[in-house]
Formats: C-alpha cells, structure tokens, sequence
C-alpha cells in the first residue's frame, strides 16, 4: 500500500498564491514567494486524505493495454493539427480574447526576477520579464 497524498505545505501548494518555504541550506529561515504551481500525481490507487480530498480532482484514464509505450494511434496528431492549423490557432485566440472580454479575472502579476534578488547574470533573469 503507497501512502496516501498529504500534509501541509502540499495543501498550501495546490491553493494558495503564495507559500512560504525554507530557503535552500537554512533551516531557520523561510521565505514567500509567488506560487504559481501545477502539480500532478501518477500513481496506481492513488489516494488523498485530510484537507486534500478537498482540493484535488482525481481521474482515471485506462488505455486497456497493458505497456503503454507499445500503444498505436489510428491518427497522427501533428498532421491533424497542421492540416487544420487555422482552426486550431483560431480556437486559441478565441480563448484569450474571452478572458481580455471578460476583463482579465484572476490576471497574474508577472513575476520579475528583481523580486526574487537575482544577479543581472543569472540565466533566469535574462528570460524573466522586467
């Protein structure tokens, strides 16, 4: 039997905005940062207990093979998707401009590495918008 999903900073992660969590090789200090955090579980018999069975969706998906990396498709994926790139690319931008129409709820601030006290040199910020 695997332990069942669970515990504190797990619920914090999967609903709130921020989260508070140890800085990396300090033990007595936490810091807040933006959580921005999609988390998702594979496993057989997954469960969840406590505060969690509230704040996670479970679904079951059975391909009815049993290794999964042997599987065959009838249809190509990407060539559906380039024979039919404009209806794909206007389904896109139908789902933007309904959140701009809808005025933008729950818009994210962008998260600047300037927050997060990172030299000019480092990687991460040269990608982050500032």
């Amino acid at each position: 039997m695997v332990a069942p999903l669970t515990g504190g900073l797990l619920c914090q992660t999967v609903s709130q905005p921020y989260i508070e969590v140890r800085l990396f090789g300090k033990n007595d200090k936490t810091i807040t940062v933006v959580n921005r955090t999609t988390i998702q579980a594979q496993r057989n018999n997954l469960s969840v207990r406590d505060d969690m069975t509230r704040r996670v969706l479970i679904g079951q998906m059975d391909a009815k093979v049993e290794r999964l990396e042997l599987r065959e498709f009838a249809r190509n994926p990407r060539a559906m998707i380039l024979a039919n790139r404009g209806k794909y690319v206007a389904a896109c931008l139908t789902i933007v401009r309904a959140c701009a129409l809808a005025g933008r709820p729950g818009k994210l601030t962008p998260l600047t590495c300037t927050a997060l006290n990172r030299p000019a040199t480092c990687p991460a910020r040269i990608i982050c918008l500032e």
